[in-house]
């Protein structure tokens, strides 16, 4: 059901290499135990992002962030818009003509609207999901988008469903792993000549990957733990080169370059969490 096709880094020679940069639309105080099986019930900050890649021919965003009715619905802190954030690095959002999902839920799918010009790149068994058992069974699908929006979405031509393994770019790749959602996907990128990946809500924490621990709202959690190993092949069993959701102590091993957005340096983080050791 899900891809198992070999990482990008074999394939170097043939790709281009991105630029990319971590954008937080806010945070929002949870216990830590929401995003670590075991973990205390001490409250963290936890950053809810999206990214942006950009190479020398164009920039494509992968999620869209939350939006402002929802950050105020949950009680989000310093709320930045997706447009406002891209703008400190030079991307207008409103040109902005691809948008990777790598799930549906509202954190990371209600903000669609800050990209009119864009189509929108997800796993259909996500769409199908939201508008279907999730919409239904309230307690499978309550952080999903709106299943209205997905559908109306959907009817209009926006989306564009993705069937596992897709490479979208040189050097640009998608790995549908489930686990989290049905339609959850892991994005793979070369970044500095080496692979990155941003793992959605596979892995909210450093903590996920080196415990080997998903996230207690996985909903199917065999999907999810080997969601975890699949991420650890691709990089290679190095944690830096992981890019993860919802951990407030990640975005102190990446480079600021504006407020509430930071730069992915491989040998910069790779150097940050090598002295935090």
């Amino acid at each position: 059901m899900y891809c198992t096709c070999t990482p990008l880094s074999s394939e170097v020679a043939d790709a281009l290499d991105w630029e990319l940069f971590v954008c937080k639309v806010g945070d929002r105080p949870m216990p830590k135990s929401v995003i670590l099986k075991g973990a205390s019930d001490e409250v963290i900050d936890l950053p809810y992002l999206f990214w942006c890649l950009r190479s020398t021919h164009e920039t494509l965003i992968v999620d869209a962030g939350a939006s402002l009715a929802d950050a105020q619905l949950r009680d989000f802190r310093n709320f930045a818009s997706p447009d406002s954030l891209l703008a400190q690095i030079g991307v207008d959002a409103s040109a902005i003509t691809t948008v990777l999902f790598t799930h549906l839920h509202y954190d990371h799918f209600s903000a669609w609207g800050a990209f009119p010009a864009a189509e929108f790149l997800v796993q259909g068994e996500d769409i199908e999901f939201f508008t279907g058992i999730g919409e239904h069974y309230p307690s499978l699908g309550s952080a999903g988008g709106n299943p209205h929006e997905i559908r109306e979405l959907d009817s209009a031509g926006r989306f564009s469903r993705l069937g596992g393994c897709r490479d979208i770019r040189p050097g640009l790749r998608v790995h549908h792993v489930g686990g989290h959602t049905p339609g959850s996907q892991v994005v793979e990128v070369l970044v500095g000549g080496t692979s990155a990946v941003i793992c959605g809500d596979l892995a909210d924490t450093y903590d996920n990957l080196v415990q080997r621990e998903t996230p207690p709202d996985a909903l199917n959690r065999i999907d999810a733990v080997l969601a975890i190993d699949r991420i650890l092949a691709l990089v290679d069993g190095k944690i830096y080169r992981a890019l993860v959701s919802h951990d407030p102590d990640h975005l102190q091993h990446l480079t600021s370059v504006g407020k509430q957005v930071w730069q992915y340096l491989p040998e910069r983080v790779q150097e940050s969490l090598t002295a935090r050791a």
